[in-house]
């Protein structure tokens, strides 16, 4: 089993290479549904980026392979 890691909505769109604001959206809209929780260790700040891509999301192997998934399948609709 894969440890879980902190990541934010930049990193999944780097990762994915989609839209960031695309990326962060799907991220909170899973934590709004309850499915993903917000890591609440620290504040980040950087004032070039808005604030909700910086949010830190800890998750397991299978909730980030489950995030990209809902990308994936999200682009193929639109």
């Amino acid at each position: 089993m894969k440890e879980d890691k902190t990541v934010s909505a930049l990193d999944i769109s780097k990762e994915n290479e989609c839209n960031k604001y695309y990326a962060g959206s799907v991220m909170h809209r899973l934590r709004n549904f309850g499915f993903i929780k917000k890591d609440s260790k620290g504040i980040i700040y950087r004032g070039d980026l808005d604030s909700a891509l910086l949010d830190q999301f800890k998750l397991s192997y299978f909730g980030k392979e489950f995030i990209c998934f809902c990308l994936q399948q999200d682009e193929d609709v639109n």
